[in-house]
C-alpha cells in the first residue's frame, strides 16, 4: 500500500475546488506531457481519460506498452472533501484503488492519498505492482508540484 501527503498553503476548500476543476485538470495534464485528455463530471465524480507515456522495464514489456490509456475516477464527498480513487490502465492487468483526503492544516491544508496497486498476474504480479506503485507516487508528486506552483502564483 502506498501513501503520499502534500501540503498546500491554500485552504482545504480552495484546493478541493482546484483539483476538481476540469480546465485545471486539462492544463496540468498537458503540462506533464499527457495527451488526449478528456474530463467529465458526473455528480460529484470527476472522470479523466488520458494517454500517458512511461518507460517500461524489460520484465514488463509483454504486459505494458510505452504508451497507455488511463481511466481515472475520483468520486468526491463534498462534506468531507474526500474521494474514492479508481485508476484503470487499459489493456494491462493493473489497477489502483485508494482514498484521497483534503484536510485543514493551520492556514493551509494537507492532500493525503492512500492507495493500493493491484495486479492480476501471478509470479511477476508483485514486482509489477511495485513498479506501478513507484510510477504512481512520482505522478502524484509531479501533479502536486505543478498545482502548488500554479496556486502559489495566484496568491
Amino acid at each position: 500500500m502506498g501513501n503520499v501527503s502534500f501540503r498546500f498553503d491554500q485552504s482545504a476548500d480552495t484546493v478541493y475546488e482546484w483539483v476538481r476543476d476540469p480546465d485545471v485538470i486539462k492544463r496540468r495534464g498537458t503540462a506533464l506531457g499527457e495527451r488526449e485528455i478528456v474530463v467529465r463530471q458526473e455528480g460529484n465524480a470527476v472522470l479523466v481519460e488520458r494517454t500517458v507515456d512511461a518507460e517500461v522495464p524489460s520484465f514488463a514489456k509483454k504486459l505494458f506498452k510505452p504508451t497507455n490509456r488511463v481511466h481515472e475516477t475520483k468520486d468526491w464527498d463534498p462534506a468531507t472533501r474526500s474521494a474514492k480513487l479508481l485508476v484503470d490502465i487499459k489493456g494491462t492487468p493493473v489497477s489502483i484503488e485508494g482514498t484521497i483526503r483534503i484536510v485543514p492544516d493551520g492556514d493551509g491544508c494537507l492532500y493525503n492519498v492512500d492507495y493500493t496497486v493491484k495486479c492480476s498476474i501471478p509470479l511477476i504480479g508483485k514486482k509489477l505492482a511495485e513498479y506501478v506503485d513507484g510510477l504512481t507516487a512520482k505522478g502524484m508528486r509531479d501533479e502536486y508540484e505543478w498545482s502548488k506552483r500554479e496556486l502559489d502564483a495566484r496568491d
